[in-house]
């Protein structure tokens, strides 16, 4: 049986043979509506691209590479803890969902020197690069020539392609729901300030909403034991918590509630990161969820785009959200 071309895909969902073409290898650029009838029609008629024939046509690898890049040396790496481990799960599945549906195939690979990413030049069309949060490591991606989008702590990093998140608006959107919850001297419990830009972010933005001196600073450590010690010494002065992550404010929160008082009612609490925990809580937590999965299933489109146009993309920035 003869296979089924792309002009019949094209006529069969009502749309161009450039448009198909287009869905295969840069999603992005069509609209979900023309997208959906596309990928229908295909499922329909059977058609399954040949995606190796595809990069033979364009000269190169048919491959985008999602790249992590090591942190063996710091000190502190939220993304060495074990709990953190959902968030990357996430950022796969999302990056996969777009390469899927083009005319390229997802690698995976990590790398630690120059070397590492040099090596994959003439084994990818472009790199999808997970949580960038260094200058140094942002320059080293570059330097290598290859196409590339870097996540997610990036959005200080002028002259680099990338998608980020926004931390300085996080940490507003944290210090915005005290304040409508009538909070005067609110509590703010965090760490590694000098280490990890991210976390500086969030406390500038909680802190550009309530004065800094009536802010009471806790910063001993950002797990859930130290968070429920920095907010069982700091009940007595503060009407309101937030934390950087969601792990130091369920600590917390159980501090609050074994003060007897309750959580939300008596004590607003606010964390981040929206981790996957906070549903067995026994009780309710407020996060700011900084969005991976959008972040990162647009950086697959915008590197698509870049590589299928030959221009560069504008950078972009997703805005984190509060989850009441």
């Amino acid at each position: 049986m003869k296979p089924v071309s792309r002009d019949q895909v094209a006529e069969a969902a009502g749309v161009s043979s450039a448009t198909v073409s287009r869905v295969y290898n840069n999603p992005g650029s069509v609209s979900s509506e023309r997208r959906k009838a596309v990928l229908e029609a295909a499922e329909r008629l059977g058609y399954s691209p040949n995606k190796s024939a595809s990069a033979l046509r364009r000269n190169g690898t048919g491959i985008i590479t999602l790249l992590e890049l090591k942190k063996e040396k710091r000190p502190y790496y939220w993304g060495d803890l074990p709990i953190f481990k959902w968030f990357y799960t996430d950022v796969l599945h999302a990056v996969k969902s777009v390469i899927d549906e083009s005319m390229y195939q997802l690698n995976l690979a990590t790398a630690s020197a120059p070397e590492d990413i040099e090596s994959l030049k003439n084994k990818t069309d472009g790199l999808i690069c997970y949580d960038v949060d260094q200058p140094e490591e942002a320059a080293m991606i570059a330097a290598a020539g290859i196409p590339y989008i870097i996540g997610h702590h990036t959005k200080s990093f002028d002259g680099f392609s990338r998608c980020s998140t926004d931390n300085f608006e996080g940490g507003r959107l944290q210090a915005r729901l005290l304040k409508n919850a009538g909070c005067v001297k609110p509590a703010y419990i965090t760490a590694h300030l000098d280490a990890v830009p991210p976390h500086r972010e969030r406390l500038e933005g909680f802190l550009s909403v309530f004065p800094e001196a009536t802010v009471k600073l806790a910063t001993g450590g950002i797990g859930r034991d130290t968070g429920y010690a920095a907010a069982g010494s700091i009940i007595a002065e503060a009407d309101g918590i937030a934390a950087v992550n969601d792990l130091a404010a369920a600590g917390a929160g159980y501090a609050v509630s074994d003060a007897g008082l309750r959580v939300q009612e008596e004590i607003p609490l606010a964390g981040y990161d929206n981790m996957p925990f906070l549903t067995v809580l026994p009780f309710r937590l407020l996060t700011v969820d900084l969005k991976p999965a959008a972040i990162y299933r647009k950086a697959a489109e915008m590197l698509l785009s870049q590589i299928i146009t030959g221009s560069r993309c504008p950078s972009e920035t997703i805005t984190p959200e509060i989850l009441l």
